[in-house]
């Protein structure tokens, strides 16, 4: 055995997390949820919270308001090597690999051959081996399930900062909207179809954000956002009663949506359609209308693309073709009249042996 996930799962069935966290040098280590979860202290922190690994032979692993989310390996990257961004801590699994084989004593592990630059996705592996363009909902592996406790990590009141921008205090705290001292970020509880905690994204309230190249977004509780619908938890009865399902790049969208009283609404916290995401919203029913909000900066071609996804779907675009958005803006960003003349006026996108055409 010599590959990064047979390597985790041995630390766990030899039960030597603590172990591995008294030796990087982390502090206050304890046990929470029956021993589910360890906690502990950075090495130069006072946060007895701060570092977080799941006791599963996954190791999954957080650092909260540092943005390290991943597993054991990126937790190592982190604090012994100074790494920060994702691509950094690819760089390094082997070191951290080897850092765990010197001090846990696992030199059966070792293989210099080996060449490995990233951490198995074995939910990716089973999609990548499917020769169909639609996937099965149960060939999806589910994100992890949070424990509600860290919602008590936030101060859940809703924030001035988007109030402005138009989204009320009650549908701030509809959507459960808080705010993280320690990273200085508005917060929003992710949850899945189901209702179920899985991730926590922030917002960074810093107005030099970019000149202190800090990132606008981010997770403090990472998610596997790819495999995910925000908001259809809330949105699901919605979408069955009008047969529509609205979807928006960014959550901050179907709040908006929200106040204009359109709560059939979901967002793929991205501009780019997994095909997970396509076979949930298929699932949905052949009769359910699929309304695509992109932003304005989105060509007609590439809405196309996505759209073209949606086989034997009925497909419709919010497009702005009368120059009432501006660059980059939803369209719910100029108001409720104007929204609502997009949708009421929203393209149909037929397509034909799936070729598309009319838009």
């Amino acid at each position: 055995m010599s590959n990064l996930s047979d390597l985790k799962k041995r630390i766990y069935k030899d039960n030597r997390v603590e172990e591995l966290l008294e030796k990087l040098g982390c502090h206050h280590i304890r046990t929470e949820k029956g021993g589910e979860l360890y906690v502990a202290a950075r090495p130069d922190g006072d946060n007895s919270r701060s570092v977080q690994v799941y006791n599963n032979e996954y190791l999954n692993s957080h650092i909260r308001s540092k943005g390290i989310n991943g597993d054991i390996y990126y937790l190592i990257s982190y604090i012994k090597y100074g790494c920060s961004t994702e691509a950094d801590i690819k760089k390094r699994l082997k070191d951290a690999k080897d850092w765990i084989i010197d001090n846990l004593g696992y030199h059966e592990f070792r293989n210099p051959s080996n060449r490995s630059t990233g951490i198995e996705n074995s939910w990716l592996k089973d999609i990548k081996k499917k020769r169909s363009k639609d996937i099965s909902l149960d060939d999806i592996k589910e994100n992890i399930i949070l424990d509600e406790t860290i919602i008590n990590e936030y101060i859940m009141i809703p924030h001035k900062l988007w109030i402005d921008e138009g989204i009320s205090y009650e549908t701030q705290e509809e959507f459960e909207c808080g705010f993280d001292l320690e990273s200085n970020r508005i917060v929003v509880l992710i949850r899945n179809k189901k209702g179920e905690l899985i991730g926590v994204k922030g917002r960074t309230v810093d107005e030099d954000y970019e000149e202190r190249e800090i990132p606008k977004y981010l997770y403090l509780y990472k998610m596997n956002k790819s495999i995910e619908l925000y908001n259809l938890h809330r949105a699901l009865e919605h979408i069955l009663l009008t047969k529509e399902i609205i979807v928006f790049e960014g959550y901050k969208s179907v709040m908006k949506a929200w106040e204009y009283g359109y709560k059939n609404c979901v967002s793929i916290e991205g501009d780019n359609f997994s095909k997970a995401q396509i076979a949930l919203i298929k699932s949905l029913g052949l009769d359910i209308e699929i309304t695509l909000c992109f932003d304005k900066d989105k060509s007609v071609k590439f809405i196309k693309e996505q759209a073209q996804k949606f086989t034997n779907r009925n497909v419709f675009a919010a497009y702005d073709m009368n120059e009432l958005l501006e660059e980059k803006q939803s369209p719910v960003d100029q108001g409720k009249q104007t929204w609502e003349y997009l949708h009421r006026n929203k393209l149909s996108i037929p397509i034909k042996n799936n070729v598309l055409y009319n838009l």
